[in-house]
């Protein structure tokens, strides 16, 4: 329920007040006797049915034709608007929905009080001006009271609010829940255990990943230098095979040549053993006539011959002229081959190459899985300082309490000292109250009895003897004076040890409560230091 709006008309200080609300906490301010107390207490009157005997002591202004009135607006748990309207002259309910419709089925108190507990959802044995006594409307100097009562007590003031066994029953259910999520954190401890045995050496990998970035820059850097000589290379390969080209074109002209050579030595052999037959011959011709033509012929065979061997000359110069050319082409075919070993002996520092940028590549996998683990890391490092600072502050806060609640006394201790007090003061009140009744009582007969007459028979009075009966009672008051004054003065410091115990009482109430506080803020200092501690251990 949410109450929204509250009007009172002819109520005490309120000739006619609106006091809207809004979500949240709403605060009620101002001087004493301005009317805060009024609103809370008209609200307990007309939600909580609370008793404010007598009630007409709120009526504003006691005119007949003046109406004194409450009206609550409130919006419930299936958000609809409902007006309740209570007032003192006459008394009378009305219960009204947002358009103003009264509703005809609440004609008694008591349908009333259960459609009001059928708004707060509350069991219908409840009593509402309890549960405002207790949890709303508490009196100043008596809010601890209830906490500090016994168990039955606290639970009929409490359970209607708080429903604990609706929690017992969800926390129940909840176990089943919440068995099979421990085993999942068990699993996830052994992953934070293995992790941190993976992160020891966190700062060392970090530098050898560091080392080994700049090893891939400058192997990087060697690649793409190589790569522009490979390119290089190839053009130069293109122009080698081109030589080489014609190196074999060369060669195949030299084979031709050498065996043109051959064929010419055949020849020149065969020709030579007919120069030697010839010569044989000449020898022959000049001592013969008849051999002399066939000399002739010979001779002019011969000078043939000598031409040929002329242009066989010639074909020995070009055959050595080819080959010098081609020791020259075999010695650029051979700085060809060296080049292309080392075009061969590059490549293969290629794949080196290509082998350490991969490397590169899986070590800057493992980097990132390295950097997302450390964000992991500062972020339980960051969580670690949070709970050290809240430590800190929970630390010094325990020390102020447990000086604090050194002091405290037994509450049964005190309370049966109080009641003694109270036994005490009513005992001496009660004395110091027929002492004062005698005492009217003496003042009485001595004002009847002036002159020392009897006040009945008009004569001196037989039973005292020769004292008068006004110096008699005045013997008495006297006798009376001094125990009067006493009981007096006893009962004053019995008010006054009263008024000290119940202070003492509060104080001590008081420091109950702190000392509860004190007990919570120790328990979550201890859950935080085992938390600091599993931080502590994630974190180196």
């Amino acid at each position: 329920m949410i109450i929204t709006k509250v009007e009172l008309n002819n109520i005490t200080t309120h000739e006619n007040s609106v006091i809207e609300l809004k979500p949240g906490i709403n605060v009620f301010y101002g001087k004493n006797g301005t009317g805060k107390t009024t609103i809370l207490k008209m609200i307990g009157y007309v939600l909580f049915d609370k008793d404010l005997s007598p009630i007409a002591s709120y009526i504003r202004n006691m005119d007949k034709n003046k109406k004194a009135y409450v009206q609550v607006h409130f919006k419930n748990e299936n958000n609809e608007n409902w007006i309740i309207e209570r007032s003192i002259n006459p008394n009378q309910i009305k219960i009204m929905d947002s358009n103003g419709r009264i509703i005809s089925t609440i004609r008694t108190k008591s349908d009333y009080l259960n459609w009001l507990k059928n708004q707060f959802n509350l069991d219908k044995n409840y009593e509402l001006n309890e549960i405002f006594d207790n949890c709303i409307g508490v009196d100043q100097g008596t809010f601890t009271a209830p906490f500090l009562s016994p168990e039955k007590t606290r639970k009929k003031i409490f359970e209607p609010i708080l429903k604990v066994d609706i929690y017992e029953k969800i926390w129940e259910k909840f176990l089943n829940l919440i068995n099979p999520l421990k085993d999942k954190i068990l699993n996830l401890e052994k992953e934070i255990c293995e992790l941190e045995g993976i992160l020891r050496d966190k700062q060392k990998v970090i530098d050898q990943l560091n080392e080994k970035e700049k090893e891939i820059k400058n192997l990087q850097n060697k690649k793409n230098e190589y790569e522009s000589k490979l390119s290089e290379n190839k053009d130069l390969f293109k122009s080698l095979e081109k030589i080489k080209n014609e190196i074999d074109k060369q060669k195949q002209e030299i084979e031709i040549i050498n065996r043109n050579i051959e064929n010419i030595n055949e020849s020149i052999k065969e020709k030579g053993e007919k120069i030697k037959v010839a010569q044989n011959a000449r020898k022959i011709c000049e001592n013969t006539k008849e051999d002399y033509k066939k000399y002739e012929e010979l001779e002019n065979q011969q000078k043939g011959l000598l031409d040929k061997i002329k242009s066989m000359e010639e074909i020995e110069k070009k055959k050595n002229d080819k080959e010098i050319e081609k020791t020259k082409l075999e010695s650029e075919l051979n700085q060809l081959k060296n080049q292309i070993d080392e075009i061969n002996k590059q490549s293969t520092e290629k794949d080196k190459l290509e082998k350490s940028y991969n490397d590169k590549i899986n070590l800057d996998k493992e980097r990132q899985n390295l950097e997302k683990e450390l964000s992991i890391i500062s972020s339980k490092e960051e969580e670690l300082k949070t709970f050290i600072n809240t430590n800190k502050t929970l630390e010094k806060e325990i020390n102020e309490l447990q000086i604090q609640v050194k002091n405290i006394k037994e509450p049964k201790e005190l309370e049966t000292q109080l009641e003694q007090l109270r036994n005490d003061l009513e005992k001496s009140n009660q004395e110091l109250n027929e002492l004062k009744s005698k005492q009217k009582e003496y003042q009485k007969f001595k004002s009847q009895s002036k002159g020392g007459l009897c006040p009945f028979l008009g004569t001196q009075c037989q039973n005292i003897g020769f004292k008068s009966l006004e110096d008699y009672f005045n013997g008495l008051l006297n006798e009376l004076k001094p125990k009067t004054e006493f009981l007096e003065n006893e009962v004053k410091n019995l008010q006054l040890k009263i008024t000290q115990k119940e202070k003492e009482i509060k104080e001590n109430n008081e420091l109950k409560i702190k000392e509860g506080l004190y007990q919570e803020k120790k328990n979550n200092f201890d859950k935080n230091q085992i938390k600091i501690k599993e931080l502590e251990n994630i974190c180196k």
